[in-house]
């Protein structure tokens, strides 16, 4: 049980991390080629990173045209059910009932270290060289946030109150782990479904992956909002959001505090971002009520992703900003006056996999960003 457990966790974490910290200026996609049927091939920049985005738009496909392998439940032990808390490590945070016990039965979400961390909470950084390469320790943490005392329940299966709960699960995590020196970066991310590395973990979980440096991927981000802001005096977010709100192309859907949309440059098939109304740079500083349209925003799009697009696997991550720590500690510089003008944002996207088109003919079309708004889940 612990064995593939672990390692499903870890082809989930190796996954997530390439994507983040992987440098490419040019991402080429399969099947670009129009094939005689006289789609519209373009070229796009992601306004965030810089990347260009090769986009074959057309075919007139539709979300049914597409199919995926339903995520099928283990139905054996499993050490994420309620009463089975005696088979993890002790929780660090946990949403329980009054009247109950840490580490026993009466919860809703519960967190716990890894049993096999790809980084360690235990001993210190020490940066150093080998010869004219850099390398550190291992330091760090790497945990399970288990979402519903359920097996039978996927995340977007729950209910709206149960989903603010895994945000807030995600918030207390981040504000803890943030008050460790050690700590640059917070990766949290969620793999459903076989084709998104949950090979053999049938429960409900995300990961959470705290970093001692800040990804390339993310200062890059950084940079690209900072050069805006000095050339502009705006945040590149906010204006992306109002143009997306003005435009309606792209959108998905809306409330209160958040705005879900389809990016112009989207890398995934029906790869969706969600913002917030507000300008915020720190994921933990949401208050509960916008806690609460996340979750209902989120519970939206991703039901629409399961009911439109029948159940696809799909990876979910937290795009949020750096740790503030002052110049000459250990890992990468943070500025204020940088991470400021840093959205946090989550991303969702469906793994490319040329098995999803019902027509072998047209597989050419799985590896194309495709928007998802224009693909008919558009409110």
């Amino acid at each position: 049980m612990e064995a593939t457990h672990h390692r499903a966790s870890y082809e989930g974490i190796r996954g997530q991390l390439g994507k983040l910290c992987r440098v490419t200026c040019l991402t080429i996609l399969s099947g670009c080629d129009s094939g005689g049927r006289g789609s519209n091939v373009q070229m796009r920049k992601d306004i965030f990173t810089d990347r260009w985005v090769i986009v074959a738009d057309g075919d007139g496909l539709q979300p049914t045209d597409f199919h995926f392998k339903k995520f099928a439940r283990g139905t054996g032990f499993c050490p994420f059910c309620e009463s089975n808390e005696a088979a993890t490590p002790p929780e660090v945070f946990a949403i329980r009932n009054p009247d109950s016990s840490p580490n026993g039965q009466g919860w809703s979400v519960r967190v716990v270290p890894n049993n096999r961390p790809r980084l360690r909470i235990e001993g210190q950084v020490a940066r150093r060289a080998e010869a004219l390469h850099d390398l550190m320790n291992g330091v760090g943490a790497h945990e399970i946030i288990v979402e519903t005392s359920r097996h039978d329940r996927s995340l977007h299966e729950l209910e709206t109150g149960q989903i603010s709960d895994v945000i807030r699960a995600y918030i207390a995590r981040i504000a803890d782990l943030e008050g460790d020196k050690r700590v640059r970066y917070v990766l949290i991310f969620k793999s459903h479904g076989e084709g998104a590395g949950a090979h053999t973990i049938s429960h409900s979980i995300s990961q959470l992956i705290a970093l001692p440096i800040t990804p390339r991927a993310v200062k890059a981000k950084l940079m690209i909002a900072r050069d805006y802001f000095a050339l502009k005096e705006r945040c590149i977010y906010c204006d992306v959001l109002q143009q997306e709100l003005k435009s309606r192309k792209r959108l998905i859907g809306e409330n209160g505090d958040f705005v879900a949309f389809a990016p112009f440059a989207s890398r995934f098939p029906f790869e969706m971002c969600v913002l917030p109304k507000f300008h915020s740079s720190a994921f933990s500083r949401m208050g509960a009520t916008q806690r609460e349209n996340l979750a209902v925003i989120l519970r939206d799009v991703l039901q629409r992703l399961d009911q439109k697009v029948g159940g696809p696997p799909y990876n979910l991550s937290l795009h949020d900003r750096p740790f503030l720590r002052p110049r000459g500690t250990t890992g990468t510089q943070s500025r204020r006056t940088s991470t400021g003008i840093l959205k946090s944002c989550l991303r969702c996207f469906v793994l490319p996999d040329s098995s999803g088109l019902r027509d072998s003919s047209t597989t050419h079309f799985a590896g194309s960003r495709r928007p998802l708004a224009l693909a008919g889940i558009s409110v």
